[in-house]
Parts: C-alpha cells; structure tokens; sequence
C-alpha cells in the first residue's frame, strides 16, 4: 500500500492530474476515491477495488469503456426503481404523457412530487422510512452534492461543504424533490419530455459530444447487484418509457465503484468511515432494497 500511495503522489505532483493518479490506482487493483482538483488524504483514500464478476472479466476499463447492464437492475439515488415492479416518478410522468400527449406540468406526477415531498435535511432524503433521526445525515442539508458522494465523503469534504452550504442559501430542491417554484418544474417537465421524444425519434446514442456519460456504482449483497444511478437520470428514464431493457453505463470515477454489504465496515466510525454501523446499515439497505413503490406510496404520489 505504501509503495503504491508513493506512486500515485509521484504520478501527481508531477502531472498535477487527477486522472494520472486514477489510473495508477487501477494498475495495481485499487481505485483513489474522493474529490478535489489536488491529491490529498484529507480528500482521497484509496480502496481495494473488486469489481462484479461480469465487469472485472472484461478487458476494457470500466471508467472509460461503456458496458451493458439491464435496466431492472438500475436503481436512482434515493430509491426510485427502474426494476419491472419498481416505481421512479420520471417513469410515470413519461407514461402519462403517452397516455396524454397534451398532457400539463400541473397535473403531472412530477408536479406533484415537487409539492409533496420536500424533504428538510438527508435523513428525510435517504431514511425518510426511519422515524428517529439518524445522526450525521439529520443534520445535513439536502443538498444534491452530500447525497450524490454519499459513499465517498469524509469529514474534511463534509465540513467543506457544510461550509460552503451555510454560506449560500440556495433552495434545497434537487430534481427527485421540492420544493421549486412553477417555472422550475415546468422546465424540468420539459426537459424530460424533450429527452423522450428526441430518443424516439432519433434513437439512442452514447458517447454523444457535451453530454455526460451515464454513469454510477454497484451495490453487492452476495451473488446479487444493483447498479446506482448518478449520471443520466433522465435519459435512463426515458429509455425505460420506451421499452428498452439494457443501457450501456461506465463506473464513475472518485466514487467507490462497488459498495459491498459484507464490507461496510470501511464506512464506519471504526473503520476510519463518517458513520455509525446502524446508518451505514440502513444506507445500504434502503438503496439495494427499495424499489420506489413505498416511497411514492408515503406522499400519496401512488
């Protein structure tokens, strides 16, 4: 581990690249999780990376090469499901703009996701179906960038953020959540829609120039994974209306690519994780266990 951290710092300051580090990593069966532009251990560690069988059987790179998954097994960051009986409110938005092509942002499933669920900090977002509050994520914002690196921070980014957080008082809202005004709905209902329609016009094509690949990580319960959606939520959602089974998706860099419930204990206060064995637990649960349906059934969405 020494002599790899060493090279990786190398391969760093002289290159000032993160990507150069990365990639180091990888050569040696690691992966260097965490943000920023510079190679720290307050903002990065280093994890043994042991990809899904199906992927680490390949030859390509995962970060760089698309693969193939099923869509049923994709799964948002706060639960809502692609899975056949799972339910993701950008589906079902979707579903009933092809029941309704005059369909209105007003009487949308989307509109009323926004007005219902508001959650007031990343317990609500994450473990809203656990009563108690759960320490850290209670008393954090919820803020898209605390739930998006959720496996990947530590407490020198969440104090960061935190920071920068209480310093801009943006809306909380993110795209799965309220609150946001009309004029933001109505632009995300449009988005959505315009994703929809130009891929059943023009079909589906990766790798498109200023788009962002679609990417996420895996979560791994004995023989069984799912695949967390980070990048390409409306796309994956239209894709889904539209009847297709598999997408091609990469791992995203500077996340954990696979989150393994047998070795949650890197997470945990004792492992030299940000959380307690209880949250790590119920994180982990909720995400690989949820399919959506319940969630939409609290706020009376189905």
């Amino acid at each position: 581990m020494n002599t790899l951290t060493n090279l990786i710092r190398s391969a760093h300051s002289s290159l000032t690249l993160k990507p150069c580090a990365s990639y180091f990593a990888r050569q040696f069966g690691y992966e260097l999780v965490g943000e920023g532009a510079l190679w720290k251990r307050s903002n990065y560690k280093l994890f043994h990376r042991k990809l899904p069988h199906f992927i680490h059987n390949r030859s390509e790179d995962p970060y760089t090469i698309p693969f193939k998954i099923s869509l049923r097994t994709v799964t948002s960051r706060l639960g809502f499901s692609y899975a056949n009986d799972g339910w993701h409110p950008f589906v079902q938005t979707l579903k009933e703009y092809e029941q309704n092509p005059e369909l209105r942002y007003e009487d949308s499933t989307l509109a009323k996701l926004y007005e219902r669920y508001c959650p007031r900090n990343v317990h609500e977002v994450l473990l809203d179906h656990i009563s108690v509050p759960l320490k850290p994520f209670c008393d954090w914002p919820p803020k898209n960038h605390l739930i998006r690196w959720v496996w990947a921070l530590n407490h020198t980014s969440v104090r960061k953020s935190l920071k920068f957080f209480n310093n801009n008082g943006d809306e909380d809202g993110w795209i799965f959540f309220g609150p946001h005004t009309p004029e933001y709905g109505q632009r995300e209902f449009n988005r959505l829609i315009g994703v929809y329609e130009s891929i059943k016009k023009n079909g589906y094509r990766t790798g498109l120039a200023g788009v962002d690949p679609v990417n996420g990580y895996f979560l791994k319960y004995r023989d069984k994974t799912r695949f967390v959606l980070l990048q390409g939520n409306h796309r994956i959602s239209a894709l889904k209306a539209l009847g297709y089974t598999e997408v091609e998706v990469l791992v995203r860099r500077g996340h954990p690519a696979v989150v393994d419930r047998e070795h949650l204990l890197r997470w945990t206060e004792g492992g030299g994780g940000i959380y307690s064995d209880e949250v790590v637990t119920h994180l982990f649960d909720a995400l690989f266990q949820e399919t959506g349906v319940q969630k939409a059934k609290r706020y009376n969405l189905a």
